[in-house]
């Protein structure tokens, strides 16, 4: 809309502001002067009220957006600098954590099975020197006698 001879911007947007204004006011039934989004920054005093608080209201919202949109840049911005370095940490403690586990698994086990090797080399040994000790059996007989005394032990332990 081009504007008149003597009238400015903000008269021309009065000017559509208050037949809008009138329209809705008839369909309401009342008039609706103070129940704009607007009308909170008016001003009755002003030669243009309405269209000096509509400016008002655009004003103050373009800078909360503008707020709100550098707020979230410099969110996502944190964020994105932050979540990988955590994953990669939380990933490599992770893994370290269970070759630890793995590597005190495998020792422990190694562990347990040279421990019942030593003792029933042991047992063998016992056996064989007490089944010697005896008169009447040749050594041969009591290697044969310590065999199934430990393959009996071996079985009472896996069991």
């Amino acid at each position: 809309m081009a504007i008149s001879k003597g009238r400015t911007a903000l008269s021309e947007k009065q000017a559509e502001m208050d037949v809008d204004k009138w329209l809705k006011s008839e369909q309401a039934g009342h008039d609706m002067c103070g129940e704009f989004a607007f009308c909170a920054k008016c001003n009755k005093d002003d030669e243009n009220p309405c269209a000096t608080a509509y400016e008002a209201m655009k004003k103050e919202n373009i800078a909360a957006l503008k707020a709100e949109k550098e707020a979230a840049a410099k969110a996502a911005k944190k964020a994105a600098t932050k979540k990988p370095a955590a994953k990669k940490t939380a990933t490599k403690t992770t893994a370290a954590k269970e070759t630890a586990e793995k590597k005190t698994t495998v020792k422990k086990t190694a562990t347990k099975k040279s421990e019942a090797k030593e003792e029933t080399a042991s047992v063998k040994k016992t056996a064989v020197k007490k089944t010697a000790a005896k008169e009447s059996e040749t050594p041969a007989t009591a290697k044969k006698t310590a065999a199934r005394k430990t393959t009996a032990k071996k079985t009472a332990v896996k069991e």
